[in-house]
C-alpha cells in the first residue's frame, strides 16, 4: 500500500513538472503569436476570444479589447467583393471549416476609420483545452486587389500587353495546334521567338509531362468552357521541365463550335520548389513540435542515465549509448579535467543539499563532434530521480555580445554623427540629442535642450506661411500613422537666427515606448544654392543663346534637336530652326567623311565623352571648314544614351596657320640640327686645348718651380711666389671643370696623380717632386682612399686614364 502511494505521488509530482513544461511553452507561443508580422485571430463559436498586435494595428483599433466578442461580419462591410453578403459569405466559410478542419478565401474587412482592406484568410480548425478553436491568419492584399482593378481599366491596351506580358499568353487550336503566343510564352520553352516555336512545336500536347493533364484541360474546356489556375509540369526545348499554371478558355462561333482556345500561362517553377521546401519546413517544424524544445535528462541517484530525448542529441550529438552514466557524461562533456573539477563540485553541492527546488547555472560543453557550446541546465533533484533540462544559449550569449557592441556603435554613430538627431518621447519632449543639434542650434550643453518642446526652438510661423503649432501636429500625425514622415522645418537658433532644416520623424520603440526618431538637415546653404542655381539657369539659356561657340545637342542618327545662332551660322544658316529642318544627319549633310562620325559615336559609346576631336565639315555653300568638336553622352534613367551635346569652334584659321607653322618648323629643325653639330665640335676643341694647357703647366712648369723654391741658395722666392700664383690663376678655370668629382685632392695629390697616370714610378715621383718614398706612398693610398679604391684589385695608373685630372 506503502509504494502505491509513493508511486501515485512520484507520477504526481511528473506530472506537475510537465505541466510547468506546458505552462513555458504555451509563454513562448503567446510570444509568437504577439511578434507575429501578419494578422492572426483566435475565435470561439464564431466571435473573436483573442488577436494579435498586427491585428490592431492593420485594422487601426487602439486595443485588443475592442475586437473581442464581435464577429468577421461585424468588422467587414454588408456586401463582399463577389456581391454575397458578410453574413452568408461568413456561414459559408464556417461550413467548409468544419467539414474539411481548415479554409482559405477572400474578405473585405473594415478598419475602424471605414477603410476597406482586402485580405487573403486562412483558417485552421485546432482543439484546444477541450474545445474547438478558429485559427485564422490573414494576409493584406489590398495593393494586389488595386492593382487588377487598374489592369481591368487598362484592357484597352490589350495588344501592346500581349506583346510585353510578363507571362506567357496563347491562343491554340482544340488539336493543340499552336496558332499565336507572344514573347514570354516562347521564351517559357527556351525559344528564341514566337515564331521559332510555332515552327518547331507543331503539337503543344507533346510538350505535357503528363499526357492525362492535357486530356484534363480539354475536357474541363469543353464541359465549363474555362478552366483557371490548373498546374502541370512541361517539357523545355532542351527537354528541361518546369511547373506552369494555365488559365484558358475556350473562344466559339455563333454557332456553338469551338475555335480555338486561349489563355494565359505562368511560369510557378520557382514556386512550386519554394512550396516543396516550406513542405518540408513544416514537416521538420512538426517533428520538432512533437518533442520537447529542450534537451531532456533524467538519471537515477547513483548517475545512471535512464533517458534522454531527441533534443539532447540534438544539442550534444551524444545518444544514450555514448553517456550511459554522469561518469561518462562529465568525461565527455568536459575533456578538461580542472573545469569538470569545478562542474562536478557543482553537481555534487547540489545533490548533498537535497534541495527539492529548480537549480541553474550555465556551463560550455563539448560536443560530440569537438563543438564548444554555452548550456544553460536547470535541475530538480526528486527523491529517485534527478530531472535535468538542457537549453542551448550559445546563440543568445552570442546574440547578447553582438548587442551590447551594436549598442555601443550605435551611441557612438549617433554622438558623433554629423547629421543632428535628436529623440521625442509621447509628450513631444526632447529626451535626448547629439553633438550635432547642439552646434546647429548654438547651445552650449545638452542639458539646455533636454525637455524643451520643438515649438520652443521654433519661430510662431514656418515658411510656408502654416503655424509651427499646426504644422508639427501634422507631420506627426502622419510620422504615427505611417511610420515615417519627412518635410521642412525652419528653427530658431539661441542667437535668435533662424536655420533651414530638412527633417524627417520615424517612429522607434525604446524600452517599450514609443519614440520619435528626428533627424535634421541644414540646407540653408542648400536653399541659397538652389536659388543661385535658378538665376545660373536664366544665364546660361542667355549664353547659349548670345555664345561665339556653336552649341547643339542631336540624337545618335544625327537629327539635331537643338542649337544656337553661332552654330547655324558657322555652316551658313540664318536660324537655328532652319538647320535643324534643313539637316537630317549631320554625318552625311555636314561631315567631309561621314566615317568620322562613326569614330565619334565609337568614342562617345566607350568614354562617355570627347574633348578637341577635329574633323572637316561642309557648309552650305560648299565651303570647306575645320571645326573642334568637345561632346559628351547623355544618359536616361536606365542608363541609355539619351542624345549628346556639346560644342564646335571653327578652326580652319588656325589649322591653316598650323601647316605652315609645320613647315616652317621642319626647316629651322633642320638648320638647329646643323647648328648643334659646330657647336658640339667647336666645344671639344675648347676642352681638348685646355686640358693641353694644364698638362703643359704641369708638366712643363710647375716641377720646375717647386726645384727653385726647394733651391736653398736662391734668394728671390718672392718672385717664384708670383709666377706659381699667377699660373694657378690661369688654369684653375681649367681643373675646376677637368677635375669637378675630384675637388677634395690636395694640389700636392694632383701633382702625385698626374705623375701615376704618366706611368712614373715611386722613386721617380720622389726625385722629381722633391719628396720621400715614404711620403709618395702615403699619397698614393690617399688617392685610392678618395677613389673608394681601397681593398679593391684595380690598377690605379689604368683607372687615372680613364678620366682628365
Amino acid at each position: 500500500m506503502d509504494d502505491s502511494i509513493i508511486k501515485n505521488t512520484n507520477l504526481q509530482k511528473l506530472i506537475d513538472e510537465v505541466k510547468d513544461l506546458l505552462v513555458e511553452s504555451e509563454r513562448r507561443f503567446r510570444f509568437l503569436f504577439e511578434q507575429s508580422p501578419d494578422p492572426i485571430f483566435l475565435m470561439e463559436k464564431n466571435f473573436i476570444v483573442d488577436c494579435n498586435n498586427a491585428c490592431i494595428r492593420l485594422l487601426g483599433y487602439k486595443e485588443t479589447k475592442q475586437l473581442f466578442g464581435k464577429r468577421p461580419r461585424d468588422i467587414s462591410p454588408e456586401i463582399q467583393s463577389d456581391g454575397i453578403t458578410s453574413t452568408d459569405k461568413e456561414k459559408n466559410f464556417y461550413e467548409k471549416v468544419y467539414e474539411k478542419g481548415h479554409s482559405n478565401f477572400e474578405w473585405i474587412f473594415q478598419t475602424f476609420n471605414g477603410e476597406s482592406v482586402w485580405a487573403e484568410v486562412f483558417i485552421t480548425l485546432i482543439p484546444f483545452k477541450e474545445k474547438l478553436l478558429n485559427y485564422v491568419v490573414w494576409h493584406d492584399i489590398t495593393e494586389k486587389k488595386m492593382m487588377q482593378a487598374h489592369l481591368k481599366e487598362k484592357e484597352a491596351n490589350y495588344q501592346s500587353i500581349f506583346e510585353n506580358a510578363i507571362i506567357g499568353i496563347f491562343q491554340v487550336t482544340p488539336n493543340g495546334s499552336l496558332i499565336r503566343t507572344n514573347k514570354t510564352f516562347a521564351k517559357m520553352f527556351g525559344f528564341d521567338s514566337q515564331e521559332d516555336m510555332i515552327t518547331s512545336v507543331p503539337c503543344i500536347e507533346k510538350q505535357y509531362v503528363r499526357k492525362r493533364d492535357r486530356e484534363l484541360i480539354k475536357e474541363l474546356l469543353e464541359k465549363k468552357g474555362s478552366v483557371e489556375y490548373f498546374e502541370t509540369e512541361l517539357y523545355k526545348k532542351d527537354k528541361s521541365k518546369i511547373y506552369v499554371s494555365i488559365n484558358a478558355r475556350a473562344v466559339k462561333n455563333d454557332s456553338g463550335k469551338v475555335l480555338y482556345h486561349e489563355g494565359f500561362m505562368e511560369d510557378i517553377t520557382k514556386r512550386k520548389e519554394a512550396e516543396i521546401a516550406l513542405l518540408r519546413e513544416r514537416e521538420d517544424l512538426n517533428a520538432i513540435l512533437n518533442n520537447l524544445p529542450m534537451g531532456v535528462i533524467i538519471t537515477d541517484t547513483n548517475g545512471v542515465f535512464l533517458f534522454v530525448n531527441l533534443e539532447f542529441t540534438h544539442i550534444t550529438g551524444y545518444s544514450r549509448e555514448d553517456v550511459p552514466t554522469g561518469r561518462e557524461w562529465f568525461k565527455k562533456a568536459y575533456p578538461d579535467p580542472q573545469y569538470r573539477i569545478k562542474v562536478f563540485q557543482f553537481w555534487k553541492d547540489r545533490v548533498l543539499s537535497k534541495s527539492r527546488k529548480w537549480f541553474e547555472d550555465e556551463f560550455i560543453i563539448q560536443c560530440k563532434n569537438g563543438e564548444k557550446k554555452d548550456i544553460e541546465f536547470r535541475s530538480i533533484i526528486l527523491k529517485e530521480y534527478i530531472i535535468t533540462i538542457l537549453v542551448d544559449v550559445t546563440l543568445r550569449k552570442r546574440a547578447e555580445l553582438a548587442l551590447k557592441i551594436s549598442e555601443e556603435k550605435f551611441r557612438l554613430l549617433f554622438e558623433k554623427s554629423t547629421e543632428p538627431i535628436l529623440l521625442l518621447n509621447r509628450k513631444r519632449r526632447i529626451i535626448d540629442c547629439n553633438e550635432a543639434v547642439i552646434r546647429l542650434l548654438g547651445y552650449k550643453r545638452k542639458d539646455e535642450l533636454i525637455g524643451l518642446n520643438p515649438l520652443d526652438i521654433s519661430p510662431d510661423i514656418q515658411p510656408d506661411g502654416v503655424s509651427s503649432q499646426e504644422k508639427t501636429k501634422k507631420i506627426i500625425h502622419k510620422a504615427l500613422r505611417h511610420g515615417t514622415s519627412q518635410f521642412e522645418w525652419m528653427l530658431k537658433r539661441a542667437d535668435g537666427e533662424n536655420v533651414l532644416v530638412e527633417g524627417s520623424f520615424s517612429v522607434i520603440v525604446l524600452a517599450g515606448e514609443p519614440v520619435l526618431l528626428t533627424v535634421w538637415r541644414d540646407i540653408t546653404e542648400r536653399r541659397r544654392a538652389e536659388e543661385a542655381i535658378k538665376r545660373a539657369e536664366e544665364n546660361y539659356r542667355m549664353i547659349f543663346e548670345n555664345a561665339m561657340e556653336g552649341i547643339f545637342q542631336t540624337t545618335a542618327d544625327g537629327r539635331i534637336l537643338n542649337a544656337n545662332h553661332a552654330f547655324a551660322r558657322l555652316f551658313g544658316f540664318e536660324t537655328p530652326e532652319e538647320i535643324m529642318n534643313s539637316v537630317n544627319d549631320v554625318a552625311q549633310d555636314l561631315y567631309v567623311n561621314p566615317e568620322r562620325r562613326n569614330e565619334l559615336m565609337k568614342l562617345l559609346k566607350s568614354d562617355g565623352f570627347v574633348n578637341n576631336f577635329e574633323v572637316q565639315c561642309r557648309r552650305r555653300d560648299g565651303k570647306l571648314i575645320w571645326v573642334n568638336i568637345n561632346i559628351r553622352a547623355v544618359y536616361n534613367h536606365l542608363e541609355n544614351i539619351n542624345y549628346f551635346e556639346g560644342t564646335m569652334v571653327d578652326i580652319t584659321e588656325r589649322k591653316t596657320m598650323l601647316e605652315e607653322l609645320n613647315i616652317k618648323s621642319k626647316s629651322l629643325e633642320e638648320a638647329n640640327a646643323a647648328l648643334n653639330v659646330l657647336l658640339k665640335r667647336r666645344e671639344q676643341d675648347l676642352m681638348e686645348l685646355e686640358e693641353k694647357i694644364v698638362n703643359n703647366i704641369k708638366e712643363l712648369v710647375l716641377p720646375y718651380i717647386e726645384k727653385l723654391k726647394n733651391f736653398k741658395h736662391y734668394t728671390n722666392e718672392a718672385l717664384i711666389d708670383i709666377i706659381e700664383n699667377n699660373l694657378n690663376e690661369v688654369v684653375s678655370p681649367f681643373i675646376k671643370r677637368l677635375t669637378s668629382r675630384y675637388l677634395n685632392f690636395t694640389p700636392c695629390e694632383i701633382r702625385v696623380a698626374d705623375m701615376i697616370k704618366k706611368g712614373k714610378t715611386t722613386k721617380e715621383i720622389s726625385h722629381l717632386l722633391g719628396l720621400s718614398t715614404r711620403t709618395v706612398d702615403i699619397h698614393r693610398y690617399n688617392i685610392r682612399k678618395k677613389l673608394n679604391l681601397v681593398k679593391k684589385k684595380v690598377n690605379l695608373q689604368t683607372y687615372l686614364n680613364t678620366f682628365a685630372i
